[in-house]
């Protein structure tokens, strides 16, 4: 898949790896000249939860909880927060496409 993220501190970043099944949701992206990586997992194929961070470490426990939308043309938004372990949180939007 192909597609973009919106975490609103950076509109746009284009995402380098991107999967989604109904069972978990997987991404690589590139902001400010750092790479970060998504994982989160789903019972149900519209809520996902999980992790995002550096490449090699989720251990920070920074959190994320993102909702499934897919429109007609097979277009699909995941919407959600994202949550760092200091408190700071904010929006993301990842746009996929085939």
């Amino acid at each position: 898949m192909r597609g973009t993220v919106v975490d609103f501190d950076e509109p746009n970043c284009e995402l380098t790896e991107a999967t989604l099944t109904k069972n978990m949701f997987k991404c690589k992206y590139q902001q400010s000249g750092d790479v970060y990586r998504v994982e989160a997992s789903s019972r149900d194929g519209i809520t996902y939860k999980g992790n995002w961070g550096w490449p090699d470490d989720f251990r920070n426990g920074d959190t994320l909880e993102l909702t499934r939308f897919e429109s007609k043309n097979k277009e699909i938004v995941l919407l959600g927060m994202w949550h760092r372990s200091d408190g700071y949180e904010g929006v993301y939007l990842f746009r996929l496409y085939p």
